[in-house]
């Protein structure tokens, strides 16, 4: 009984200790997206024709969403982020559906650097709000 509480209490810790050190690893690896539309956007991160799925963010909301590691490792490639709207209407009244709204090109180590927002059929970035989060 003994051994099993010891064995039990060791292999926590290790966990534990383990899940530390894949936070201080992955510090930084994330964007913050605002969505000022109506509708819930996926957001993408593309790397050529290569996208990754970064999440989802519902309408009127601000998330911190992680950017794959593999894209923060290739700093110097071109990358360009994506939202693509989950249902709601496009600019003339036409279904959104499918619509993928692009920003221009930024080196992926910059992605992180910038906060994103989504303003009808608009991407941008800008340096971070100095607001408490």
């Amino acid at each position: 009984m003994a051994l099993a509480l010891c064995t039990l209490i060791a292999s926590t810790a290790c966990v534990h200790s383990a899940g530390n050190a894949a936070t201080r690893i992955d510090e930084g690896a994330y964007l913050t997206f605002r969505n000022q539309t109506e509708d819930e956007v996926r957001v993408f991160i593309f790397e050529g024709e290569k996208p990754w799925f970064v999440g989802i963010v519902q309408a009127f909301r601000g998330v911190r969403l992680r950017v794959p590691t593999d894209l923060v490792v290739h700093s110097g490639r071109l990358v360009y982020m994506a939202a693509v709207p989950v249902g709601g209407r496009g600019r003339f009244g036409d279904p959104a559906t499918g619509v993928v709204i692009r920003s221009d090109a930024e080196q992926a180590d910059h992605v992180v650097q910038f906060e994103w927002t989504l303003v009808g059929q608009t991407l941008s970035a800008a340096p971070p709000s100095r607001r408490a989060r």
